[in-house]
């Protein structure tokens, strides 16, 4: 295994309950080892925090064994929630090892960055134009970011699965209309189907006159405290349902008491169990 040091610039490596910090390899992996760096992307021009969350299992010395990759973005809130969740839900064997990678930026204090590249559509908001970026930032994790992974770590191509909330949630959508091959599975996580008069659905609208199946594992969710949200998740659940694809796995969850905001961690780690569950 060799990593790209021309490319990115480690700061530090976290064992879970530990911090090893000025050196770029993990001293042991008894526990599972999170290594956090800056990547600098070529397309975007600009640098993300990139989290990896490795298996308890992983031996960098054996390149034999390929693990699926979860891709989360939002990183910065959810990726410290759910990593220590996942890797004990993957060692006591209620799902399987995998790579967990967590997307994040070094500075967007304001949202404009998040805005841009989980957005499918540019809108009007707080007297400027912003968002419209996801094709772009979708472009991003699949020429350079997935990329990197798979050359640094043991990664299966083949099994790949993406996880995003609220906005992330969009970017999700967007990703499975337009360029679903991207990943295998996906879970979504309050999806904001609001955004620019409902665009989504007409992405939704297109893809199903120009397909016939959708050979996804989809898990979607809201928290039922989310107002208007809830009736917009399940008004796209029945649209995904009333086209009949034959090979889409697809639940859907109103979790009772949570909001936009506690939501995703319950969420998150139902959904990993559901879209595993069956493959």
């Amino acid at each position: 295994m060799r990593i790209l040091l021309s490319t990115v610039v480690f700061i530090l490596v976290v064992s879970v309950g530990a911090v090893s910090a000025g050196t770029a390899e993990p001293v042991s992996f008894t526990r599972g080892e999170i290594l956090s760096f800056y990547y600098q992307s070529d397309l975007l021009a600009r640098q993300y925090q990139i989290d990896v969350l490795l298996p308890k299992e992983y031996d960098p010395e054996n390149d034999t064994v390929k693990y699926p990759v979860v891709y989360m973005v939002d990183g910065y809130l959810d990726f410290p929630m759910m990593a220590p969740n996942f890797f004990k839900q993957s060692v006591t064997g209620k799902i399987p090892a995998f790579i967990f990678v967590g997307i994040d930026y070094v500075d967007d204090s304001l949202g404009k960055l998040r805005r841009l590249d989980l957005t499918p559509t540019a809108v009007e908001m707080d007297g400027e134009i912003q968002g419209g970026g996801a094709n772009q930032f979708l472009e991003f994790i699949n020429e350079e970011l997935k990329p990197f992974i798979s050359n640094a770590f043991p990664a299966d191509q083949q099994d790949q699965t993406f996880m995003g909330h609220s906005l992330g949630g969009l970017f999700a959508l967007h990703t499975l209309f337009t360029q679903p091959d991207s990943f295998h599975r996906y879970i979504i996580a309050s999806p904001s189907v609001w955004w620019d008069d409902k665009v989504i659905l007409a992405k939704e609208r297109t893809y199903a006159e120009n397909n016939i199946d959708m050979e996804k594992h989809i898990f979607m969710f809201v928290g039922k405290e989310e107002g208007f949200m809830v009736k917009d998740m399940k008004q796209l659940v029945r649209r995904l349902e009333s086209r009949n694809y034959p090979s889409l796995k697809l639940s859907n969850k109103v979790f009772k008491g949570e909001n936009h905001l506690t939501v995703p961690v319950v969420g998150y780690n139902f959904g990993i169990r559901e879209i595993f569950k069956e493959d």
